[in-house]
């Protein structure tokens, strides 16, 4: 390529030296972080669908297998409650990570990761709203519907039947 013949597929003239060069590079770094960045967008405007992609496994800790309580980060990127890795480093000789077992010679500073605490407290929320709501469709049965078997003092409506001893239960 000549000087002033124009790289094929873009605008920019370019020196013999730079070939397709700095310019088209430059183009194309910026088109990719612009479709990366509008992916990103799209999956966390609309969070009432991102909250149906979260599901309880990644708000648990791996120690007490509860959700995340003051959520720390160590080196190896793997996430506990705070008091879980603390414990679990006090109990054992090494320091290392109960998942994939990395060893690290000194304690890592543990701070809470305020996102993975915040996230982790909106999966409560939305859970305990969830169980609430579910637990006030547990209604009193009324005529025509079939009454809980097992209930004791007010007979609330049976959500299933069991077709062989044919009891029905909450």
């Amino acid at each position: 390529m000549g000087s002033g013949a124009f790289a094929k597929g873009c605008s920019v003239s370019v020196r013999p030296e730079q070939e397709l060069g700095s310019h088209c590079q430059q183009i194309l770094w910026l088109l990719f972080f612009f479709i990366t960045f509008s992916l990103f967008v799209l999956r966390v405007s609309d969070m009432s669908a991102a909250s149906c992609l979260l599901t309880e496994d990644q708000f648990l800790c791996s120690i007490c297998l509860d959700v995340f309580t003051d959520p720390v980060s160590i080196p190896c990127g793997h996430n506990f409650c705070k008091t879980c890795i603390t414990e679990h480093w006090n109990i054992n000789v090494l320091c290392q990570c109960p998942n994939c077992k990395e060893v690290f010679y000194t304690r890592p500073e543990l701070r809470v990761n305020t996102f993975i605490s915040e996230m982790a407290a909106q999966f409560r929320q939305s859970a305990q709203q969830k169980a609430s709501s579910s637990s006030s469709e547990q209604q009193v049965s009324k005529p025509g519907e079939v009454p809980c078997d097992v209930c004791t003092g007010t007979k609330l409506k049976a959500l299933k039947s069991c077709l062989v001893c044919l009891a029905s239960l909450l």
